[in-house]
């Protein structure tokens, strides 16, 4: 769900730039920008984490929680938000 492409691709380029190759700054920048391009569409997705934190959160009665800055990934058909659910030890069930 999570696309790490950008981040690699980033890596392997940063990689490139210190093994001297002349190619290596235009694949640099190139990562970078898809980096910011991922960035700044994960922060335009703060209303959809906050429906989510409302609709499952507030819902739940604290088995599911939402971090501060989840993971997010867009897709077509709408954001897959990352949460935390909590699965209780069935030895400590009644």
């Amino acid at each position: 769900m999570i696309n790490f492409e950008p981040i690699e691709r980033l890596i392997e380029a940063a990689r490139a730039v210190l093994a001297n190759d002349p190619q290596s700054l235009e694949e640099l920048r190139e990562a970078l920008e898809e980096l910011e391009t991922a960035d700044s569409d994960a922060e335009g997705s703060n209303e959809a984490i906050e429906s989510a934190r409302d609709e499952f959160v507030g819902a739940s009665d604290e088995d599911i929680e939402i971090d501060e800055h989840p993971l997010v990934d867009l897709v077509p058909e709408g954001i897959w938000v990352n949460a935390w659910l909590f699965v209780p030890d069935p030895a400590f069930r009644d």
